[in-house]
């Protein structure tokens, strides 16, 4: 039951315990002109998200634990906070600056553009490590208000900053980042054949790298999304650095697509073409 309520969206009681792949979630309370919130956050976020609100003038109160909910990608600033926490306070400073987008993002797109590519050229040479993940929250922002031009964008100039740099990447953390923007339809298929190769680069087992580009591409089409044209081509390309035959191409990839819910056969004529 736990886990049908957590797929969904929702939140678990902790009774039922913590299944793989989701999170711990507590319910954090803060005072904001004298009117008492809560947010719901994963446990493992609690400092970051005590700074981040310490750097809007706002304290945290007390916390206690809720349920269990899905994992999702940590994203800014709370990853510079919890990975390079001697440097947190630059993460911090651009808190505002996020904020100040939030406001002006659907009618004063130009300008939150420009601001943001001013800060990403400081950003990128002192901290580069700082700015994927900003850039994430950029896109999730213009997300958020209709304009996905300028959220595919920023999602891409992310992953340019990121190869180079040949910065580290968390596989977990990227294939979630991964899966939430191709679901919305934010990442198109250039980017996509771009994290194939790129997966396959900095992986050492690539079946690592197959299996991480098949997982992405599987939770894209459930969620209704059909496969872009070059994926028979690109998991191909990854399938053969693994030694994987034609055959095994096949069943992984029907195995991991059998339960979509895309309104679409396209996922099983493409695969066939592997």
């Amino acid at each position: 039951m736990s886990t049908t309520t957590i797929s969904a969206g929702g939140i678990a009681p902790l009774a039922d315990g913590v299944p793989a792949h989701t999170d711990r979630l507590i319910a954090l309370s803060f005072t904001i002109n004298d009117r008492p919130l809560v947010r719901l956050i994963p446990e493992k976020l609690n400092q970051a998200e005590t700074l981040t609100l310490g750097s809007l003038g706002v304290s945290a109160g007390a916390s206690r634990p809720v349920g269990a909910a899905a994992s999702r990608a940590v994203g800014f600033p709370a990853w510079p906070i919890i990975n390079d926490p001697d440097n947190a306070h630059h993460a911090l400073n651009l808190v505002g600056d996020l904020e100040w987008a939030r406001r002006n993002a659907q009618n004063n797109a130009k300008r939150v553009k420009e601001r943001f590519d001013a800060l990403v050229v400081t950003l990128t040479s002192s901290a580069p490590h700082f700015v994927p993940t900003l850039l994430e929250e950029l896109a999730r922002i213009f997300y958020g208000v209709g304009n996905v031009q300028y959220a595919r964008q920023y999602f891409g100039k992310a992953r340019e900053v990121e190869r180079a740099h040949a910065l580290p990447v968390d596989n977990d953390r990227h294939q979630s980042v991964f899966v939430e923007f191709a679901v919305a339809g934010v990442v198109g298929a250039r980017e996509l054949t771009a994290e194939a190769s790129a997966a396959l680069e900095r992986s050492d087992n690539p079946e690592d790298a197959f299996n991480y580009m098949l997982n992405i591409n599987a939770e894209r089409v459930r969620a209704g999304v059909a496969p872009y044209a070059f994926l028979p081509r690109d998991m191909r390309k990854i399938g053969k650095a693994a030694d994987y035959p034609p055959t095994r191409l096949i069943i992984s990839s029907l195995t991991s697509f059998s339960d979509s819910r895309a309104s679409t056969t396209r996922p099983l004529v493409s695969l066939t073409q592997l």
